[in-house]
């Protein structure tokens, strides 16, 4: 009778562990649904265009935009839209960076992809999507979305 009981008390156990995890799950989901919907409305009444936004990103990746603004960032947009023009030539082989280290706070460090600088850490980055890197096809949409994206850095650093 004892190990009967013992047995249902750990199949509920492992019942309540599972829809725990259920419900943790569903919830998560949840949260993130609603965080894309309140940045589409930020974006949306930003006047900023989500389709461009999206084509860009398949081909850029930026971290970091709450330094933007600080020591060498807003150089290194400057030096990505030149790059972006040019078809990515530097973009292909390493990231624009900035770096925190010691006293200072975003100093310029550009690094090849898979690096990082030998003092200090990459605080603030803009890149390539790896399979991007690879491609010598680029619309000219998809150039004019990249240079929409890297031009509106400042307006999306306040939105998310």
């Amino acid at each position: 009778m004892l190990k009967e009981l013992e047995i249902k008390r750990l199949e509920k156990e492992e019942e309540i562990k599972y829809e725990n995890n259920r419900h943790k799950e569903d919830l998560e989901k949840l949260q993130n649904e609603l965080k894309n919907i309140i940045t589409s409305i930020k974006l949306y009444t930003n006047n900023i265009d989500e389709n461009k936004l999206t084509i860009a990103k398949n081909i850029l990746r930026i971290d970091g935009l709450k330094w933007l603004g600080s020591g060498d960032t807003k150089s290194k947009v400057k030096e990505a839209i030149e790059d972006v023009v040019n078809n990515f030539t530097k973009l292909r082989r390493e990231y624009f960076g900035a770096k925190n280290y010691d006293r200072w706070t975003c100093q310029g460090s550009d690094c090849s992809y898979g690096y990082s600088p030998s003092h200090g850490s990459i605080v603030f980055k803009i890149g390539m999507i790896d399979g991007a890197r690879k491609r010598n096809d680029f619309t000219d949409e998809e150039i004019d979305c990249c240079l929409y994206y890297l031009n509106n850095l400042d307006k999306l650093a306040t939105i998310q």
